[in-house]
């Protein structure tokens, strides 16, 4: 049961979208939304699933750009490794 996001379908397939968001009082600037569906199917494997409310998850979300230099960006910040889960954030499911 590895974990291959990219590789599953039916109640297992991941579903993913992003949305650009321009202000024309930012000066140009912009901002992105990214959404990420993760269905309970695929967490089978792990205590807790399907969470009831109040369930509380640690867990922490990480993006890698590989341009020219690679540019890490994180939802919580970690110090030594992705696997610093002293440092992950919490998940409430209400």
């Amino acid at each position: 049961m590895g974990w291959k996001p990219w590789q599953y379908s039916d109640s297992r397939k991941i579903i993913h979208a992003i949305h650009i968001n321009k202000n024309a009082n930012t000066g140009g600037r912009f901002s992105w939304t990214a959404e990420l569906f993760i269905p309970f199917a695929l967490l089978s494997p792990m205590n807790n699933v399907p969470p009831q409310k109040g369930t509380q998850w640690r867990a922490n979300f990480y993006r890698i750009d590989h341009d020219k230099n690679a540019a890490y960006s994180s939802w919580q910040l970690t110090q030594s490794s992705y696997h610093d889960y002293k440092n992950f954030g919490t998940i409430e499911f209400i």
